[in-house]
Protein backbone atom coordinates (compact mmCIF):
# COMPACT_ATOMS: atom_id res chain seq x y z
CA UNK A 1 0.00 0.00 0.00
CA UNK A 2 1.27 3.73 -0.96
CA UNK A 3 -0.50 6.80 0.32
CA UNK A 4 -3.84 5.89 0.31
CA UNK A 5 -3.71 3.81 -3.26
CA UNK A 6 -3.45 0.30 -3.52
CA UNK A 7 -0.41 -0.62 -5.67
CA UNK A 8 -1.52 -3.78 -6.39
CA UNK A 9 -2.87 -5.06 -9.57
CA UNK A 10 -6.39 -7.19 -9.74
CA UNK A 11 -4.16 -10.14 -10.31
CA UNK A 12 -1.61 -9.82 -7.50
CA UNK A 13 -4.73 -9.53 -5.29
CA UNK A 14 -5.83 -12.46 -5.90
CA UNK A 15 -2.21 -14.18 -6.03
CA UNK A 16 -2.00 -12.74 -2.31
CA UNK A 17 -5.47 -14.03 -1.29
CA UNK A 18 -4.86 -17.14 -3.05
CA UNK A 19 -1.15 -17.63 -1.01
CA UNK A 20 -3.02 -16.31 2.61
CA UNK A 21 -5.77 -19.38 1.51
CA UNK A 22 -2.88 -22.17 1.16
CA UNK A 23 -1.22 -21.06 4.49
CA UNK A 24 -3.94 -21.51 6.11
CA UNK A 25 -4.67 -24.98 4.62
CA UNK A 26 -1.30 -25.84 5.36
CA UNK A 27 -1.61 -24.86 9.05
CA UNK A 28 -5.04 -26.42 9.56
CA UNK A 29 -3.04 -29.99 7.95
CA UNK A 30 0.13 -29.07 10.76
CA UNK A 31 -2.92 -29.34 13.40
CA UNK A 32 -0.93 -26.97 16.12
CA UNK A 33 -3.71 -27.11 18.70
CA UNK A 34 -3.14 -31.01 18.90
CA UNK A 35 0.61 -30.01 20.01
CA UNK A 36 -0.75 -28.64 23.10
CA UNK A 37 -3.85 -30.55 23.48
CA UNK A 38 -1.70 -33.50 23.42
CA UNK A 39 1.20 -32.15 25.58
CA UNK A 40 0.68 -34.94 28.04
CA UNK A 41 2.79 -37.35 25.71
CA UNK A 42 5.62 -34.95 25.19
CA UNK A 43 8.45 -36.24 27.22
CA UNK A 44 10.17 -34.39 30.08
CA UNK A 45 12.51 -32.38 27.50
CA UNK A 46 9.94 -30.60 25.40
CA UNK A 47 7.08 -30.03 27.78
CA UNK A 48 9.96 -27.65 29.81
CA UNK A 49 10.64 -26.16 26.24
CA UNK A 50 7.41 -25.67 24.99
CA UNK A 51 5.96 -24.01 28.63
CA UNK A 52 9.46 -21.78 28.19
CA UNK A 53 8.58 -21.01 24.79
CA UNK A 54 5.41 -19.46 25.36
CA UNK A 55 6.37 -17.61 28.64
CA UNK A 56 9.16 -15.94 26.63
CA UNK A 57 6.56 -15.36 23.82
CA UNK A 58 4.41 -13.69 26.09
CA UNK A 59 6.97 -11.12 27.86
CA UNK A 60 7.99 -10.37 24.36
CA UNK A 61 4.23 -9.41 23.31
CA UNK A 62 3.96 -7.31 26.32
CA UNK A 63 6.78 -5.38 25.40
CA UNK A 64 5.05 -4.32 22.39
CA UNK A 65 2.05 -3.54 24.09
CA UNK A 66 0.57 -6.13 21.82
CA UNK A 67 -1.90 -7.95 25.13
CA UNK A 68 -4.42 -9.79 22.93
CA UNK A 69 -1.76 -12.08 21.73
CA UNK A 70 -0.02 -11.92 25.43
CA UNK A 71 -3.69 -12.89 26.49
CA UNK A 72 -3.65 -15.91 23.85
CA UNK A 73 -0.14 -16.87 25.83
CA UNK A 74 -1.23 -16.78 29.04
CA UNK A 75 -4.58 -19.03 27.93
CA UNK A 76 -2.54 -21.48 26.17
CA UNK A 77 0.31 -22.29 29.26
CA UNK A 78 -3.32 -23.14 31.46
CA UNK A 79 -4.22 -25.26 28.69
CA UNK A 80 -0.79 -26.95 29.05
CA UNK A 81 -0.55 -27.56 32.96
CA UNK A 82 -4.10 -28.43 32.85
CA UNK A 83 -3.33 -31.35 30.36
CA UNK A 84 0.10 -32.21 32.35
CA UNK A 85 -1.81 -32.06 36.20
CA UNK A 86 -0.31 -35.13 36.94
CA UNK A 87 3.48 -33.98 35.92
CA UNK A 88 2.33 -31.18 38.30
CA UNK A 89 5.61 -30.79 39.67
CA UNK A 90 7.71 -30.72 36.26
CA UNK A 91 6.25 -27.40 35.18
CA UNK A 92 5.11 -25.73 38.54
CA UNK A 93 7.75 -23.62 39.78
CA UNK A 94 8.51 -21.38 36.76
CA UNK A 95 4.47 -21.06 35.72
CA UNK A 96 4.27 -20.15 39.48
CA UNK A 97 6.98 -17.47 39.25
CA UNK A 98 6.01 -16.24 35.86
CA UNK A 99 2.12 -15.89 36.73
CA UNK A 100 3.79 -13.78 39.55
CA UNK A 101 5.89 -11.72 37.84
CA UNK A 102 3.30 -10.47 35.29
CA UNK A 103 0.65 -9.52 38.18
CA UNK A 104 3.48 -8.15 39.86
CA UNK A 105 4.08 -5.97 36.89
CA UNK A 106 0.49 -4.61 37.52
CA UNK A 107 0.06 -1.85 40.26
CA UNK A 108 -2.15 0.99 39.09
CA UNK A 109 -4.02 0.17 35.50
CA UNK A 110 -5.42 -3.44 35.05
CA UNK A 111 -4.32 -4.69 31.91
CA UNK A 112 -6.47 -7.81 29.73
CA UNK A 113 -3.14 -10.06 30.55
CA UNK A 114 -3.38 -9.31 34.61
CA UNK A 115 -7.03 -10.39 34.20
CA UNK A 116 -6.37 -13.81 32.55
CA UNK A 117 -3.70 -14.50 34.91
CA UNK A 118 -6.28 -13.82 37.47
CA UNK A 119 -8.71 -16.14 35.86
CA UNK A 120 -5.89 -18.92 35.52
CA UNK A 121 -5.23 -19.05 39.04
CA UNK A 122 -8.38 -19.84 39.32
CA UNK A 123 -9.24 -21.83 37.28
CA UNK A 124 -6.28 -23.79 38.23
CA UNK A 125 -7.16 -23.47 41.62
CA UNK A 126 -10.77 -24.70 41.10
CA UNK A 127 -10.07 -27.52 38.87
CA UNK A 128 -7.35 -29.59 40.66
CA UNK A 129 -4.98 -27.28 43.39
CA UNK A 130 -8.17 -28.83 45.85
CA UNK A 131 -5.85 -31.90 45.73
CA UNK A 132 -2.16 -29.74 46.42
CA UNK A 133 -3.05 -27.44 49.26
CA UNK A 134 0.29 -26.12 49.33
CA UNK A 135 0.53 -25.27 46.03
CA UNK A 136 -2.75 -23.88 46.47
CA UNK A 137 -1.87 -21.83 49.15
CA UNK A 138 0.58 -20.29 46.67
CA UNK A 139 -1.98 -19.23 44.19
CA UNK A 140 -4.02 -17.79 47.08
CA UNK A 141 -0.76 -15.76 48.23
CA UNK A 142 -0.74 -14.15 44.42
CA UNK A 143 -3.85 -13.38 44.35
CA UNK A 144 -3.64 -11.61 47.94
CA UNK A 145 -0.70 -9.82 46.79
CA UNK A 146 -1.91 -8.19 44.13
CA UNK A 147 -2.33 -4.03 44.22
CA UNK A 148 -5.17 -2.65 46.19
CA UNK A 149 -6.31 -0.94 43.33
CA UNK A 150 -6.09 -3.88 40.85
CA UNK A 151 -7.52 -5.95 43.62
CA UNK A 152 -11.09 -4.02 44.08
CA UNK A 153 -11.37 -4.31 40.30
CA UNK A 154 -10.88 -8.11 40.31
CA UNK A 155 -12.81 -8.46 43.53
CA UNK A 156 -16.15 -9.54 41.78
CA UNK A 157 -14.30 -11.98 39.79
CA UNK A 158 -11.90 -13.65 42.23
CA UNK A 159 -15.06 -13.68 45.51
CA UNK A 160 -16.87 -15.66 42.82
CA UNK A 161 -13.32 -18.00 42.05
CA UNK A 162 -13.32 -18.80 45.30
CA UNK A 163 -17.33 -19.44 46.18
CA UNK A 164 -17.03 -22.30 43.43
CA UNK A 165 -13.90 -23.83 44.51
CA UNK A 166 -15.60 -24.06 48.30
CA UNK A 167 -18.84 -25.55 46.55
CA UNK A 168 -16.82 -28.07 44.71
CA UNK A 169 -14.21 -29.13 47.38
CA UNK A 170 -16.72 -29.22 50.45
CA UNK A 171 -16.02 -32.70 51.17
CA UNK A 172 -12.38 -31.82 51.07
CA UNK A 173 -12.40 -28.47 53.46
CA UNK A 174 -12.06 -30.82 56.79
CA UNK A 175 -8.67 -32.16 55.47
CA UNK A 176 -5.39 -31.55 57.64
CA UNK A 177 -3.89 -29.83 54.34
CA UNK A 178 -6.52 -27.27 54.10
CA UNK A 179 -5.69 -25.84 57.28
CA UNK A 180 -2.92 -23.73 55.75
CA UNK A 181 -4.65 -22.11 53.29
CA UNK A 182 -7.89 -20.65 55.65
CA UNK A 183 -5.89 -17.70 56.61
CA UNK A 184 -5.30 -16.61 53.22
CA UNK A 185 -8.56 -17.52 51.29
CA UNK A 186 -10.40 -16.13 54.40
CA UNK A 187 -8.00 -12.86 54.39
CA UNK A 188 -9.66 -12.56 50.85
CA UNK A 189 -13.11 -12.62 51.85
CA UNK A 190 -12.39 -10.34 54.33
CA UNK A 191 -11.09 -8.09 51.65
CA UNK A 192 -14.40 -8.10 49.72
CA UNK A 193 -16.54 -7.55 52.71
CA UNK A 194 -17.31 -4.33 51.76
CA UNK A 195 -16.98 -4.09 48.14
CA UNK A 196 -20.14 -3.37 46.76
CA UNK A 197 -19.78 -6.12 43.43
CA UNK A 198 -17.99 -8.76 45.48
CA UNK A 199 -19.77 -8.45 48.95
CA UNK A 200 -22.46 -11.25 48.32
CA UNK A 201 -20.16 -13.93 46.68
CA UNK A 202 -18.03 -13.30 49.87
CA UNK A 203 -20.78 -13.61 51.93
CA UNK A 204 -21.70 -17.11 50.71
CA UNK A 205 -17.80 -18.13 51.26
CA UNK A 206 -18.04 -17.15 55.01
CA UNK A 207 -21.34 -19.02 54.98
CA UNK A 208 -20.37 -22.06 53.46
CA UNK A 209 -17.73 -21.89 56.04
CA UNK A 210 -19.22 -20.86 59.33
CA UNK A 211 -22.73 -22.51 59.80
CA UNK A 212 -24.95 -24.51 61.92
CA UNK A 213 -23.41 -27.53 61.00
CA UNK A 214 -19.90 -26.20 61.15
CA UNK A 215 -17.17 -28.54 60.90
CA UNK A 216 -14.13 -27.44 59.16
CA UNK A 217 -13.49 -24.52 61.80
CA UNK A 218 -10.38 -25.61 64.42
CA UNK A 219 -8.06 -23.37 66.27
CA UNK A 220 -6.19 -22.77 63.17
CA UNK A 221 -8.39 -21.02 60.99
CA UNK A 222 -10.90 -19.61 63.97
CA UNK A 223 -9.72 -16.64 64.23
CA UNK A 224 -9.72 -15.60 60.47
CA UNK A 225 -13.37 -16.84 60.40
CA UNK A 226 -13.89 -14.26 63.31
CA UNK A 227 -12.13 -11.49 61.59
CA UNK A 228 -13.75 -12.24 58.37
CA UNK A 229 -17.37 -11.75 60.27
CA UNK A 230 -16.31 -9.12 61.82
CA UNK A 231 -15.48 -7.07 58.63
CA UNK A 232 -19.11 -8.13 57.49
CA UNK A 233 -20.38 -6.52 60.56
CA UNK A 234 -18.78 -3.50 60.09
CA UNK A 235 -20.48 -2.89 56.88
CA UNK A 236 -22.58 0.42 57.69
CA UNK A 237 -24.58 0.41 54.49
CA UNK A 238 -28.22 0.93 55.79
CA UNK A 239 -28.81 -2.47 52.42
CA UNK A 240 -26.38 -4.28 54.43
CA UNK A 241 -27.80 -4.07 57.69
CA UNK A 242 -29.95 -7.82 57.59
CA UNK A 243 -26.13 -9.27 56.31
CA UNK A 244 -24.22 -7.24 59.66
CA UNK A 245 -26.62 -8.89 62.31
CA UNK A 246 -26.58 -12.23 60.23
CA UNK A 247 -22.53 -11.50 60.52
CA UNK A 248 -23.46 -10.94 64.26
CA UNK A 249 -25.18 -14.41 64.74
CA UNK A 250 -22.35 -16.07 62.61
CA UNK A 251 -19.54 -15.40 65.66
CA UNK A 252 -21.74 -16.36 67.77
CA UNK A 253 -21.87 -19.54 66.14
CA UNK A 254 -18.15 -19.75 66.45
CA UNK A 255 -18.42 -19.48 70.11
CA UNK A 256 -20.81 -22.07 70.49
CA UNK A 257 -18.18 -24.22 68.46
CA UNK A 258 -15.65 -24.22 71.17
CA UNK A 259 -16.70 -27.18 73.17
CA UNK A 260 -16.10 -29.26 69.61
CA UNK A 261 -12.82 -27.51 69.42
CA UNK A 262 -11.73 -28.15 73.04
CA UNK A 263 -12.49 -31.59 72.53
CA UNK A 264 -10.69 -31.57 69.01
CA UNK A 265 -7.41 -30.29 70.88
CA UNK A 266 -7.00 -32.54 73.93
CA UNK A 267 -7.56 -35.93 71.24
CA UNK A 268 -4.72 -34.08 69.54
CA UNK A 269 -2.58 -33.03 72.24
CA UNK A 270 0.33 -35.08 73.23
CA UNK A 271 0.77 -33.11 76.44
CA UNK A 272 -2.91 -33.28 78.07
CA UNK A 273 -2.80 -29.95 78.81
CA UNK A 274 -6.15 -27.96 79.51
CA UNK A 275 -8.26 -25.85 77.17
CA UNK A 276 -7.72 -22.67 78.68
CA UNK A 277 -4.06 -22.37 77.65
CA UNK A 278 -4.64 -23.07 74.08
CA UNK A 279 -7.88 -21.26 73.60
CA UNK A 280 -7.72 -18.18 76.23
CA UNK A 281 -6.31 -15.90 73.28
CA UNK A 282 -9.63 -16.66 70.98
CA UNK A 283 -11.85 -16.18 73.52
CA UNK A 284 -10.53 -12.62 74.62
CA UNK A 285 -10.67 -11.71 70.84
CA UNK A 286 -14.12 -12.61 70.18
CA UNK A 287 -15.41 -11.11 73.18
CA UNK A 288 -13.36 -8.19 72.40
CA UNK A 289 -15.11 -8.09 68.92
CA UNK A 290 -18.19 -8.20 69.94
CA UNK A 291 -17.85 -5.70 72.58
CA UNK A 292 -16.55 -3.09 69.43
CA UNK A 293 -20.40 -3.41 68.24
CA UNK A 294 -21.80 -2.68 71.10
CA UNK A 295 -20.58 1.18 70.30
CA UNK A 296 -22.26 0.50 66.45
CA UNK A 297 -23.93 3.72 65.56
CA UNK A 298 -26.92 1.35 64.04
CA UNK A 299 -29.52 0.58 67.04
CA UNK A 300 -30.15 -2.99 65.54
CA UNK A 301 -26.55 -3.65 65.84
CA UNK A 302 -25.90 -2.11 69.18
CA UNK A 303 -29.06 -4.43 70.74
CA UNK A 304 -27.40 -7.47 68.73
CA UNK A 305 -24.30 -7.05 70.06
CA UNK A 306 -25.36 -6.89 73.83
CA UNK A 307 -27.93 -9.69 73.51
CA UNK A 308 -24.86 -11.91 71.47
CA UNK A 309 -22.17 -10.94 74.66
CA UNK A 310 -25.39 -12.28 76.82
CA UNK A 311 -25.74 -15.26 75.33
CA UNK A 312 -21.46 -15.72 75.07
CA UNK A 313 -20.39 -15.31 78.53
CA UNK A 314 -22.78 -17.08 80.28
CA UNK A 315 -22.62 -20.27 78.12
CA UNK A 316 -21.91 -23.21 80.51
CA UNK A 317 -18.73 -24.28 79.26
CA UNK A 318 -16.95 -20.36 79.22
CA UNK A 319 -17.41 -20.76 83.15
CA UNK A 320 -14.65 -23.08 83.91
CA UNK A 321 -12.59 -20.55 81.91
CA UNK A 322 -9.84 -19.78 85.23
CA UNK A 323 -10.22 -16.88 86.90
CA UNK A 324 -6.82 -15.06 86.07
CA UNK A 325 -8.63 -15.26 82.67
CA UNK A 326 -11.54 -13.61 83.50
CA UNK A 327 -10.11 -11.19 84.99
CA UNK A 328 -7.62 -10.62 81.97
CA UNK A 329 -11.00 -10.19 80.53
CA UNK A 330 -12.06 -7.22 82.91
CA UNK A 331 -9.64 -5.55 82.45
CA UNK A 332 -8.78 -5.82 78.93
CA UNK A 333 -12.06 -5.62 77.32
CA UNK A 334 -15.04 -4.57 79.65
CA UNK A 335 -13.40 -1.88 81.84
CA UNK A 336 -11.81 -0.20 78.58
CA UNK A 337 -14.88 -0.26 76.81
CA UNK A 338 -17.36 1.34 79.61
CA UNK A 339 -14.36 4.25 79.92
CA UNK A 340 -15.06 4.82 76.48
CA UNK A 341 -18.45 4.45 77.00
CA UNK A 342 -18.37 7.32 79.85
CA UNK A 343 -16.68 9.93 78.20
CA UNK A 344 -18.20 13.20 78.27
CA UNK A 345 -20.79 13.69 75.02
CA UNK A 346 -20.24 17.19 74.22
CA UNK A 347 -22.85 18.90 71.36
CA UNK A 348 -24.84 15.42 71.30
CA UNK A 349 -28.53 15.99 71.13
CA UNK A 350 -30.76 14.86 74.44
CA UNK A 351 -31.76 11.56 72.17
CA UNK A 352 -28.25 10.73 71.51
CA UNK A 353 -27.29 11.39 75.44
CA UNK A 354 -30.13 9.17 76.22
CA UNK A 355 -29.62 6.43 73.71
CA UNK A 356 -25.89 6.46 75.21
CA UNK A 357 -26.99 6.13 78.64
CA UNK A 358 -29.54 3.58 78.32
CA UNK A 359 -26.06 1.57 76.20
CA UNK A 360 -23.70 2.10 79.29
CA UNK A 361 -26.64 0.84 81.61
CA UNK A 362 -26.88 -2.36 80.13
CA UNK A 363 -23.02 -2.90 79.52
CA UNK A 364 -22.29 -2.13 83.09
CA UNK A 365 -25.55 -4.28 83.75
CA UNK A 366 -23.83 -7.04 81.95
CA UNK A 367 -20.72 -7.49 83.20
CA UNK A 368 -21.93 -6.62 86.68
CA UNK A 369 -24.10 -9.74 86.90
CA UNK A 370 -21.08 -11.79 85.53
CA UNK A 371 -18.85 -10.71 88.14
CA UNK A 372 -21.43 -11.59 90.39
CA UNK A 373 -21.90 -15.05 88.64
CA UNK A 374 -17.99 -15.61 89.34
CA UNK A 375 -17.08 -13.95 92.16
CA UNK A 376 -17.03 -17.21 94.44
CA UNK A 377 -13.95 -18.20 91.85
CA UNK A 378 -12.70 -14.51 90.88
CA UNK A 379 -12.21 -13.97 95.09
CA UNK A 380 -9.21 -16.72 94.65
CA UNK A 381 -7.41 -14.08 92.69
CA UNK A 382 -4.47 -11.95 94.01
CA UNK A 383 -5.32 -8.94 92.99
CA UNK A 384 -9.55 -9.08 93.52
CA UNK A 385 -9.17 -6.11 95.80
CA UNK A 386 -8.07 -4.05 92.67
CA UNK A 387 -10.80 -5.64 90.03
CA UNK A 388 -13.07 -5.12 92.99
CA UNK A 389 -12.52 -1.63 92.97
CA UNK A 390 -12.16 -1.28 89.24
CA UNK A 391 -15.96 -2.17 89.68
CA UNK A 392 -16.59 0.07 91.85
CA UNK A 393 -14.79 2.88 89.91
CA UNK A 394 -17.18 2.31 87.27
CA UNK A 395 -19.94 3.10 89.66
CA UNK A 396 -18.35 6.47 90.50
CA UNK A 397 -18.01 7.31 86.81
CA UNK A 398 -21.58 6.94 87.04
CA UNK A 399 -22.57 9.01 89.57
CA UNK A 400 -19.64 11.85 88.39
CA UNK A 401 -21.84 11.96 84.84
CA UNK A 402 -24.72 12.53 87.51
CA UNK A 403 -26.81 8.99 86.54
CA UNK A 404 -25.56 7.29 89.58
CA UNK A 405 -29.35 6.22 90.21
CA UNK A 406 -29.54 4.03 87.10
CA UNK A 407 -26.89 1.72 88.72
CA UNK A 408 -27.75 2.20 92.67
CA UNK A 409 -29.71 -1.67 92.53
CA UNK A 410 -26.66 -3.04 90.74
CA UNK A 411 -24.50 -1.48 93.50
CA UNK A 412 -26.55 -3.25 96.04
CA UNK A 413 -26.61 -6.43 94.41
CA UNK A 414 -23.10 -6.60 94.29
CA UNK A 415 -22.68 -5.61 97.66
CA UNK A 416 -25.05 -8.19 98.98
CA UNK A 417 -23.12 -10.81 96.80
CA UNK A 418 -19.93 -9.87 98.18
CA UNK A 419 -21.56 -10.07 101.06
CA UNK A 420 -22.43 -13.74 101.16
CA UNK A 421 -19.64 -15.11 99.93
CA UNK A 422 -18.16 -13.22 103.57
CA UNK A 423 -15.61 -11.31 102.05
CA UNK A 424 -16.98 -8.49 103.91
CA UNK A 425 -16.20 -10.15 107.29
CA UNK A 426 -13.13 -11.80 109.73
CA UNK A 427 -13.51 -13.03 112.67
CA UNK A 428 -12.37 -9.94 114.63
CA UNK A 429 -15.70 -8.12 112.44
CA UNK A 430 -15.51 -5.96 109.72
CA UNK A 431 -12.83 -6.67 107.16
CA UNK A 432 -10.04 -4.71 106.12
CA UNK A 433 -11.89 -5.04 101.94
CA UNK A 434 -15.48 -3.48 103.71
CA UNK A 435 -13.55 -0.60 105.25
CA UNK A 436 -11.96 0.01 101.80
CA UNK A 437 -15.12 -0.62 99.88
CA UNK A 438 -17.33 1.33 102.03
CA UNK A 439 -14.97 3.95 102.11
CA UNK A 440 -15.27 4.58 98.49
CA UNK A 441 -19.06 4.05 98.56
CA UNK A 442 -20.00 5.98 101.38
CA UNK A 443 -18.65 8.87 99.77
CA UNK A 444 -20.80 8.62 96.24
CA UNK A 445 -23.92 7.48 98.11
CA UNK A 446 -24.18 7.59 101.91
CA UNK A 447 -27.74 5.98 101.80
CA UNK A 448 -26.68 2.75 100.59
CA UNK A 449 -25.75 1.48 104.41
CA UNK A 450 -29.49 2.21 105.22
CA UNK A 451 -31.07 0.49 102.53
CA UNK A 452 -29.23 -2.59 102.95
CA UNK A 453 -30.49 -4.14 106.27
CA UNK A 454 -28.28 -7.18 105.81
CA UNK A 455 -25.29 -5.06 106.14
CA UNK A 456 -26.01 -3.60 109.43
CA UNK A 457 -27.65 -6.68 110.71
CA UNK A 458 -24.36 -8.26 110.68
CA UNK A 459 -22.66 -5.80 112.78
CA UNK A 460 -20.31 -4.18 109.83
CA UNK A 461 -19.59 -0.45 110.49
CA UNK A 462 -20.74 2.32 108.92
CA UNK A 463 -18.22 5.41 108.96
CA UNK A 464 -19.42 8.46 111.16
CA UNK A 465 -18.87 11.79 110.90
CA UNK A 466 -16.20 12.54 113.50
CA UNK A 467 -16.95 14.76 116.28
CA UNK A 468 -17.22 18.23 115.65
CA UNK A 469 -18.16 18.14 111.31
CA UNK A 470 -21.17 19.46 110.82
CA UNK A 471 -21.40 20.66 107.15
CA UNK A 472 -22.86 17.46 105.86
CA UNK A 473 -19.98 15.72 104.07
CA UNK A 474 -18.69 12.57 104.45
CA UNK A 475 -15.35 12.05 106.34
CA UNK A 476 -12.41 11.70 104.17
CA UNK A 477 -11.38 8.36 102.97
CA UNK A 478 -7.98 6.65 103.69
CA UNK A 479 -5.52 7.01 100.91
CA UNK A 480 -5.55 4.09 98.69
CA UNK A 481 -3.62 2.28 95.83
CA UNK A 482 -4.73 3.75 92.30
CA UNK A 483 -5.98 0.55 91.47
CA UNK A 484 -8.43 1.61 88.76
CA UNK A 485 -5.39 3.48 86.64
CA UNK A 486 -2.84 0.66 87.15
CA UNK A 487 -2.57 -1.42 83.70
CA UNK A 488 -2.46 -5.14 83.94
CA UNK A 489 0.97 -7.05 83.91
CA UNK A 490 0.06 -8.85 81.02
CA UNK A 491 -0.78 -5.31 79.35
CA UNK A 492 1.25 -6.48 76.45
CA UNK A 493 -0.73 -9.29 75.59
CA UNK A 494 -3.86 -6.62 74.79
CA UNK A 495 -1.49 -6.42 71.16
CA UNK A 496 -3.51 -9.77 70.42
CA UNK A 497 -6.75 -8.26 70.66
CA UNK A 498 -5.85 -5.77 67.32
CA UNK A 499 -4.33 -5.42 64.19
CA UNK A 500 -6.38 -8.24 62.88
CA UNK A 501 -8.03 -8.59 59.76
CA UNK A 502 -11.39 -7.70 59.90
CA UNK A 503 -10.39 -5.61 63.70
CA UNK A 504 -12.20 -2.83 64.10
CA UNK A 505 -10.55 0.63 65.17
CA UNK A 506 -10.29 1.51 68.42
CA UNK A 507 -9.37 5.48 67.58
CA UNK A 508 -13.07 6.27 66.66
CA UNK A 509 -15.55 8.44 68.51
CA UNK A 510 -16.99 5.90 71.15
CA UNK A 511 -20.49 7.30 71.18
CA UNK A 512 -23.03 7.04 68.31
CA UNK A 513 -24.44 10.47 68.51
CA UNK A 514 -20.86 11.44 67.07
CA UNK A 515 -21.30 9.12 64.42
CA UNK A 516 -24.26 10.71 62.64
Amino acid sequence: FGSGVNTLTPEEVNEVELAHSRARSKLAECKVEALFDNSYQLDSTALVHLLQTIMTTCEEKKDVKDEPAAVMCIELLTWVVVKNHTRLELCWTPVVTFLGKILGSETNVLTPSAERAVLSILQLISEFLADHPPKMLQMLALLRSIAPALLSELAECISMGLLQLLRLNGVKMNSAGWQECWGTLLHLVAEFALHPNASASAWDCLSLVVNDGISCVSRENYSACLHAAAAFASDLNAESQARSLAALDRILMLYRHFPAMILAHQRLSSQGTGWEESFVALWLDTTHQVCHFVMDPRAAMRHSAISVLQQMLFIEEVGEVAPEHWQACFERVFFPMIERMMQPMLGSSSQDRQTVQELRVRFFSLISKLFMHHVHRLKSLPKFVSLWLKLLGTYECFVTAGEGEHVTELVKNLLLVMLDQGLFEDPAGSSELWEITWSVVNKLDSNLFDDLNELAQLGLSNVQLPTGQSDGKSPTAPVLPDFRTTPPEDAEADTQLTGQPGQPKQDQDPHPAALQ
